[in-house]
């Protein structure tokens, strides 16, 4: 019944639910006095609801400033991870009026013995393409506007850690509970001027204040490096702009936008002599130097180089399709017609654009 009651059931459906689906409450919770129920109270920091208790305020642990105190340190350190959750039933049904419950279950069973051989080849190695893959087609339907789509692609998304839980709890590394547990408490530790009694009334200060706060849960008294936490993985525009923002964000940063159109026009000028040079390593980095450059210019804009550049990709490919179109329809075919011809079917697929 907890469970229902945490996701958001009142008592009485979340005790009508639990017997309907043929699971019988625990004996802790079989008969719970809920008059004082309190879903939304935290017992401390990092605290999960408390059900049955009456409500507790948020308090960081008392210290002095100029004493050390390493058991309560001004942030919170990490919990251990929590319990796992029951085992799933075999006997539960598809059609589970939960829908974070049916998905678990429906990943359970094509990972179970008698389930599908795909699923069950799978490891969190061999799923990494595929969680890249559909962040980018979530990130693509989220661009179009398309609600339903917008649906559909962040539900792929969402099976992505649920399988990947799946996948550890068959270890016994951690499941889909703990998961969900270890990020609720991570927010609320690191939202202390919400859940706490910190103040932070800017985006700046709220950035600022979450770096410190992770950087003593990792046992940092000092930052590494600025850049350093930012991850390589990353997309090459996406990773540009993120590293120009942190550096920003310490005042390493031209004030307007004249300076950076100057350090585009430098750079343009160098990847002018590297192609004199005919060296490639020289091009290749100069030409990398534009790029950053260039994505500095759509940061200081306000811009997204990264959504910037899908765009332009998108509109290139609509104006390609176009082109092929009308040359098809004079008789002509890509790869055997001329440049003056393709040039001229292109501005007209832009001129129509525009209308």
């Amino acid at each position: 019944m907890l469970e229902w009651v945490v996701k958001g059931f009142t008592p009485a459906t979340a005790k009508a639910t639990c017997e309907a689906r043929c699971c019988p409450l625990p004996p802790p919770l079989a008969t719970p006095n809920c008059a004082n129920l309190n879903p939304t109270g935290f017992r401390s920091w990092g605290g999960v609801p408390s059900v049955c208790s009456p409500p507790r305020k948020v308090r960081r642990p008392k210290h002095h400033d100029n004493e050390p105190n390493p058991t309560n340190p001004p942030f919170p350190q990490p919990p251990a991870l929590h319990s796992p959750p029951a085992t799933l039933h075999h006997g539960m049904s598809l059609d589970h009026p939960d829908g974070i419950t049916r998905l678990r279950y429906i990943v359970h069973r094509l990972r179970a013995p008698g389930g599908c051989p795909w699923d069950i080849e799978q490891t969190h190695e061999t799923l990494i393409p595929h969680l890249l893959e559909e962040a980018y087609e979530a990130a693509e339907a989220i661009r179009s506007g398309d609600t339903t789509h917008m649906c559909e692609e962040l539900g792929d998304i969402l099976l992505q850690p649920v399988l990947h839980a799946q996948i550890a709890s068959e270890s016994g590394s951690f499941d889909l509970d703990q998961m969900a547990h270890m990020l609720s408490d991570k927010l609320v530790r690191r939202h202390p001027h919400v859940f706490g009694e910190t103040t932070a009334d800017t985006s700046a200060a709220v950035l600022n204040q979450w770096d410190a706060i992770k950087r003593q849960e990792k046992g940092q008294t000092e930052p590494t490096g600025l850049l350093d936490a930012i991850g390589g993985g990353l997309p090459a525009l996406m990773r540009a702009q993120k590293i120009q923002k942190k550096a920003a964000r310490v005042g390493f940063d031209w004030p307007d936008l004249p300076p950076v159109m100057d350090k585009i026009r430098e750079e343009l000028a160098e990847v002018q002599e590297a192609l004199a040079s005919g060296d490639p390593k020289a091009i290749q980095e100069e030409l990398g130097d534009l790029l950053f450059s260039v994505v500095n210019l759509a940061r200081k804009c306000g811009v997204e180089s990264e959504s910037a550049l899908s765009a332009t990709n998108d509109k290139f490919v609509h104006r390609f399709h176009d082109m092929e179109k009308r040359l098809a329809e004079e008789g002509h075919t890509l790869g055997q017609t001329s440049l003056e011809d393709m040039d001229r079917a292109w501005e007209a697929a832009k001129l129509a654009a525009a209308r």
